[in-house]
């Protein structure tokens, strides 16, 4: 899962050897000096969904809203979103859960050349009509009813001249996808959009006392003891990722119901790199 904040985010980084898909340019004036670029990857928060196994969903379409920083209110129909990729993408959500090297996840958008400048939102079109969703063995559809737009609101980034700006979209599942009254499935997506040009990542294994993986909520805190990252590990593994790290020391608070809530201070976090904190041991 990735962190939460999103300023002072702009340091030029790319991310080689990522799944990259074909996509045409955002906007129509092709690449000019006046343009950066822009890679957009896709990652899933760990789920709490009991016998869950699989939440599949067909990207469609990657759009851009340009604006001054300034915008209120509803933009959906605004002729001014950019479309940055379209295509048909699938994804199982739940294989892109705290996957620890940011390089092995997928991206939807790779360079793509945009205008330089400020954009307030970023939104994702799923298909609403391929969604489905595996629950004790048995595949179902699942109700999309936004008709497949994310609207995300006030995630803004920029693009800067001649440099590559990479996002990660972290769906998170857990928050996405609820339980009707009717024993059916629906999906209104929730989804932090993270800078992580200039940023690193954190990983570890949690394990209680005999050395076995378990599940645990895992926070991140800076020196002021913001809580600016966190994590749900997974009784079957255990790993944790926490990814858009800005390059600092941070503090791990380690937790589970019966168990002594574990600190530790981490290594310092290093631009472009998986930080490997090892094993924590809860009590």
């Amino acid at each position: 899962m990735t962190k939460k904040r999103f300023s002072g985010r702009q340091a030029a980084a790319a991310l080689a050897g990522l799944l990259a898909v074909a996509a045409a340019g955002c906007g129509s004036g092709g690449s000019t000096s006046a343009n950066g670029s822009l890679s957009v990857a896709l990652s899933d928060a760990p789920p709490n969904l009991g016998n869950v196994t699989a939440v599949n969903v067909t990207v469609m379409k990657v759009e851009v809203h340009p604006g001054d920083g300034t915008e209120t209110g509803d933009t959906s129909m605004d002729p001014t979103w950019k479309t940055c990729w379209q295509g048909s993408r699938p994804f199982n959500l739940l294989s892109l859960a705290n996957v620890t090297d940011v390089t092995h996840l997928p991206l939807i958008v790779d360079r793509n050349s945009l205008p330089a400048g400020h954009y307030d939102q970023l939104r994702l079109i799923i298909d609403p009509n391929s969604a489905t969703l595996t629950v004790s063995g048995q595949t179902q559809p699942l109700s999309v009813p936004s008709g497949g737009q994310s609207g995300l609101k006030s995630k803004k980034f920029d693009i800067t001249r001649s440099t590559n700006t990479v996002l990660l979209l972290d769906f998170n599942v857990a928050q996405s996808v609820t339980l009707q009254g009717n024993g059916s499935y629906q999906l209104k997506p929730v989804i932090d959009v993270e800078p992580l040009t200039g940023t690193g990542s954190l990983s570890g294994k949690v394990v209680d006392a005999s050395g076995a993986p378990m599940g645990a909520l895992v926070n991140v805190k800076d020196a002021s003891g913001t809580v600016v990252g966190s994590s749900i590990t997974l009784p079957a593994d255990g790993v944790f990722a926490v990814h858009g790290l800005l390059p600092e020391t941070y503090t791990l608070e380690v937790s589970a119901t019966g168990k002594t809530t574990a600190t530790m201070t981490t290594p310092l976090v290093a631009q472009g790199q998986t930080t490997d904190v090892g094993s924590v041991t809860l009590n």
